[in-house]
């Protein structure tokens, strides 16, 4: 698993990416996809990352949630998203070359 650079970030306060506030979750989520842009993410490999402590527990419902959230602060136009990407019936990857 990938360390999580936001464990040292206290899980209310919030970290500003462009202006925009990140909360730990997303942050999380964030962390993980920039560690591994243009590889996809699993929704197992998510969980893990978002959610260490809740593991059984973690339902899609929530991981896609978390990544709308995310697209609203990251993309021009979340409705056609052209940063966070989605792989049907894989995951997520965040677009970027290295």
């Amino acid at each position: 698993m990938i360390p999580d650079p936001c464990d040292s970030i206290p899980r209310l306060s919030p970290l500003f990416v462009k202006g925009f506030a990140f909360i730990h979750v997303r942050c999380a989520l964030f962390a993980l996809l920039w560690a591994r842009r243009d590889q996809v993410c699993s929704k197992d490999e998510i969980a893990a990352a978002v959610w260490p402590e809740y593991q059984e527990e973690i339902y899609d419902y929530q991981i896609e949630s978390l990544v709308k959230r995310l697209r609203a602060k990251l993309e021009p136009n979340p409705a056609e998203p052209a940063l966070l990407l989605s792989a049907a019936g894989r995951g997520y990857r965040l677009a970027g070359g290295r």
